[in-house]
């Protein structure tokens, strides 16, 4: 992320030269300000101007952009219920979604990423573009018979907590409590409950699979290599190269933090992070991980994405000895929905790509 603050303000006798003119144009009679940053094509003050007999007035109304895609839920009916849980970090606000029918049905909790995601996946922060892809998931499920609970994380809508200390222990307490919740739920299989991590969630989901209670695990973008490995992979896949040497010069820092253990925080592309937790992160072991995986598991790896690269499924298939071989979905980036010619994610969920999530659940592979 680019620091706001200019390291140079000089005088562009050019810049100053076009700006008196359209000032001219515009009938404005002085430049209050005008300045400009080393390196940048445009000032970043701006140009302050006073025009006489200048009466303000009300911008027009912008109208909101729509995407074009929309979201069909042919012929599937399915209830939802919102519920709280209580677990060893607070109150856990979470929906659970039901297909059609009497039951009993498999389940899956959702467990999202590390981020904090409100249970259908959205940043609390995004208000005009919300795609819910974690909503869209659980329609997809209960359009194939599936029951899901999705959570808010830790701080997030009904969520008690800090999200800044979101452990791997502390999640793995809430997966714990949310799947004993989905399994005494009365339309529920008890016996078919799945976890389905992903990315970061997914190391959270393979500690929480024992205990004999998780029928199985699915394992979305499953990261091998420790996470500032993972965070330096995605910062080298940024298309801004004054934001990529700026997102490097922060990752640097904060490895510093970590390995001197003398600060508390430390700030990574606008998020304070807290540097106990992202040292414990920082010595989990991916490989020695899933070694200790016993319950049936499918792996699966978009084909598209750029926030945990396919090639970790390669990784997974050599460190587990063959134990567990990857599923590569075609087409689809890190939130499962298609990605077009430029590497941009559309909105929607592509169902089809979750096939073979569908046939490890229901049994049919």
């Amino acid at each position: 992320m680019r620091d706001a603050t200019p390291s140079a303000v000089v005088y562009d006798p050019a810049f100053a030269e076009a700006a008196q003119a359209l000032a001219e144009r515009m009938g404005i009679d002085r430049l209050m300000s005008l300045s400009a940053t080393v390196g940048d094509s445009a000032p970043t003050e701006g140009v302050v101007a006073v025009r006489q007999e200048y009466e303000v007035k009300p911008f027009d109304k912008e109208q909101l952009r729509v995407s074009k895609d929309t979201l069909e839920l042919p012929a599937v009916n399915f209830s939802e219920k919102r519920v709280r849980v209580e677990s060893p970090s607070g109150v856990i606000g979470a929906t659970v979604t039901l297909p059609q029918g009497e039951g009993p049905f498999p389940a899956v909790v959702l467990v999202q990423d590390f981020e904090p995601l409100d249970r259908d996946g959205n940043l609390p922060v995004e208000n005009l573009r919300k795609a819910s892809p974690w909503k869209q998931i659980a329609f997809a499920f209960a359009g194939r018979g599936i029951a899901t609970l999705r959570f808010d994380s830790r701080g997030v809508g009904e969520s008690a907590g800090d999200p800044a200390l979101l452990t791997l222990d502390g999640r793995v307490a809430e997966i714990t409590a949310l799947r004993d919740f989905l399994s005494a739920e009365p339309k529920i299989d008890g016996k078919k409950v799945f976890l389905l991590g992903q990315g970061l969630g997914g190391w959270s989901a393979a500690r929480a699979s024992g205990g004999g209670k998780t029928a199985g695990a699915v394992f979305v973008a499953f990261p091998m290599k420790p996470v500032l490995r993972i965070w330096k992979e995605q910062v080298s896949m940024m298309r801004n190269l004054e934001g990529q040497q700026a997102a490097y010069s922060e990752l640097e820092a904060l490895e510093l933090s970590v390995q001197k253990g003398d600060k508390e925080w430390e700030t990574y592309r606008g998020s304070k992070l807290n540097i106990p937790v992202i040292k414990e992160l920082s010595l989990f072991d991916p490989a020695g991980e899933i070694k200790k995986v016993s319950i049936p598991a499918i792996f699966v790896y978009p084909d598209k994405d750029n926030a945990i690269m396919p090639f970790h499924g390669e990784i997974l298939a050599k460190e587990s000895g063959g134990a567990f071989k990857p599923v590569y979905l075609k087409g689809v980036g890190h939130m499962i929905t298609s990605v077009d010619e430029e590497g941009n994610q559309k909105a929607l969920l592509d169902k089809s790509a979750l096939e073979p999530v569908f046939d490890f659940i229901l049994g049919k592979k």
